[in-house]
């Protein structure tokens, strides 16, 4: 049963488990910069920047991450390609039979 398994899609599935891990970081520090609390215990926007800039950067990275991978799951087909002006099989390719009344 180990054997079927296909490289490609083993990949793709540890990509999105680190883009998706990623994405949770990204929330969890903006949610540190929207509790961020300074020391009298008030809750101070201006002092957990770090966090702000922190999870806009894993954002970031997580988007550009996420339009790389989803274009190369859409090119699934990209070996199958067939163009309109492909000619086909020339016409003395094929076997010709006599007597075919």
């Amino acid at each position: 049963m180990e054997g079927s398994v296909d490289p490609r899609k083993r990949g793709t599935k540890i990509l999105l488990t680190a883009i998706g891990s990623l994405a949770a970081i990204a929330a969890w520090q903006f949610y540190q910069f929207a509790v961020f609390k300074d020391a009298g215990g008030a809750v101070d926007a201006q002092g957990g920047t770090i966090h702000l800039w922190l999870a806009i950067g894993i954002a970031l990275i997580v988007s550009v991450a996420g339009f790389l991978l989803f274009s190369r799951l859409l090119r699934y087909d990209r070996s199958n390609e067939m163009h309109i002006t492909s000619q086909g099989h020339p016409l003395g390719a094929r076997r010709i039979t006599k007597d075919v009344l």
